[in-house]
């Protein structure tokens, strides 16, 4: 009976020491959720910088390959043996990156305005877009080829 006249004796202090501990718990428990919530912003915006970065790079690439294939073309024409499918093949891989949504429309139309000026200047594009060469490419693809030539015999016209 020692030990519990003992208890009934130190029972408030006991409470204020439950209490104390209560508090100093809850503290902790939001200062986690505090540092949670910052660990998740701080995450986000390193996640946002990477996909920035991502697009950066890819808009690069596409940049690069435009230029080298730009190379590839003036030598195609100074041999007179020129080669659609890289043009085709290039628009392909640039129109999957729209596609996938890592091309906004403000750098889309630009380069779609390209394909345009590049099918009105050369018709005879047409020979190598054939149904044999429209095999090779994404259905979705040859469909936004046939809509995008039709578009741009429109836009000749007037």
């Amino acid at each position: 009976m020692c030990f519990f006249s003992w208890l009934e004796q130190k029972e408030n202090g006991i409470r204020r020491f439950n209490n104390f501990i209560s508090i100093i718990a809850s503290f902790f428990a939001v200062l986690g959720v505090i540092i949670a919530i910052i660990l998740l912003i701080i995450s986000i915006n390193q996640i946002s910088i990477a996909a920035k970065n991502i697009r950066a790079g890819t808009i690069y690439s596409i940049a690069k390959d435009g230029r080298e294939l730009r190379k590839e073309i003036n030598k195609m024409v100074k041999n007179g043996e020129f080669n659609y499918g890289y043009v085709f093949n290039y628009v392909h891989s640039v129109w999957h990156q729209k596609r996938l949504e890592i091309l906004d429309d403000r750098m889309w139309i630009p380069i779609e305005n390209e394909v345009c000026l590049f099918l009105r200047k050369n018709p005879e594009a047409n020979y190598y877009w054939n149904e044999e060469t429209r095999k090779l490419f994404d259905a979705d693809f040859v469909e936004y080829i046939e809509k995008i030539g039709e578009k741009c015999g429109k836009e000749k016209g007037g």
